[in-house]
């Protein structure tokens, strides 16, 4: 992969001089690189969190936004050599940076579908509000998924309508007033001017939240309150109230046979009458799956998640070895 940083000075520099066109080409591929690592994590958890959380949603929600920080880290560094915090840095002004090319330039404006821009324009302000919290990666996949092929962005697919899109940017154009990036609001008002939106509530809500007119109070906001109360229960009823389930221990030595043959046989997932050859090969493909070797690109931590999860496959079929003489 590229070195982001070097690419993203070279696009400030053409911005800079005017080229807008050739800027807007090399924050494009930063951005998808971007999106790329993130998809490439995601979906790396999501099949390790299936396997090694089987069939418990609530389990494999927690893990995700457990592990979530610290794979991104992993990923980040080993593909850009960038920590996760300066990884979000370079994504804000790369993103700022395609946006202000956007406006600039009359063919790409045409061009781009509305709905495209400002869910990047919603991804921007999901980013600058979310940065500085651990799981502002949840925030983003809400917005859109990344649809990755051996490492690489080949479809960046859009989770929300266009009016969702505008309503969400309603809710984040206040709260924009109150970082260093309140400018974002006139950003997204030319945009929508451009694009003849003019007459829309978003254009009048953004009118009436930017930097010079942020302490007057519009109607539209009242009108929109209800969508940020959604907001914040999506936030809250989707990723916290999900508390670590508590397990009991299973204790080996005192449990019974029967208590042992759920245990077990649910750790290889087996289910009805099963003959030796399904448990053997059911144990292959299961060991084969999780080797620690097949998530080393993932952080130690998860390395060490595969690691237990095949410790634990060994006992439960070292334990129907026994028993069936397989």
């Amino acid at each position: 992969m590229g070195n982001i940083s070097k690419l993203r000075d070279i696009a400030d520099n053409l911005s800079k001089e005017g080229n807008f066109d050739g800027a807007y080409i090399i924050y494009d591929e930063i951005n998808n690189q971007i999106w790329a690592a993130l998809g490439s994590a995601q979906q790396g958890l999501n099949e390790f969190s299936k396997g090694f959380l089987t069939h418990n949603m609530m389990q494999s929600i927690e893990f995700k936004n457990s592990y979530s920080p610290k794979v991104m880290n992993s990923i980040f560094t080993k593909r850009f050599h960038l920590d996760i915090d300066q990884t979000v840095n370079e994504f804000i002004f790369s993103l700022y940076g395609h946006l202000s090319c956007l406006v600039r330039v009359k063919e790409l404006w045409k061009a781009v579908p509305s709905s495209e821009a400002l869910a990047e324009f919603l991804t921007l302000y999901t980013l600058i509000i979310h940065s500085t919290k651990s799981r502002w990666v949840n925030h983003l996949l809400q917005i859109n998924t990344p649809v990755v092929n051996e490492n690489h962005l080949t479809r960046l697919r859009s989770n929300f309508s266009l009016d969702l899109l505008e309503n969400k940017l309603m809710i984040l154009a206040k709260p924009m007033l109150q970082t260093d990036w309140s400018h974002l609001n006139n950003l997204l008002g030319e945009y929508l001017g451009l694009i003849g939106k003019r007459s829309s509530a978003l254009f009048s809500f953004i009118s009436g939240n930017t930097k010079t007119g942020g302490k007057r109070k519009y109607k539209s906001y009242k009108r929109y309150r209800k969508y940020e109360r959604y907001e914040k229960y999506e936030e809250y009823e989707s990723y916290d109230e999900y508390e670590e389930t508590k397990h009991k221990t299973f204790n080996a030595k005192k449990a019974t046979e029967k208590e042992k043959a759920a245990f077990y046989g649910a750790i290889l997932e087996l289910t009805g009458l099963v003959t030796k050859s399904q448990i053997k090969k059911k144990y292959l493909e299961l060991i084969t799956k999780h080797h620690p070797d097949k998530v080393s690109g993932l952080g130690k931590e998860i390395v060490e998640l595969a690691e237990r999860k095949t410790k634990e496959l060994n006992e439960a079929f070292g334990w129907f070895k026994k028993k069936y003489n397989i």
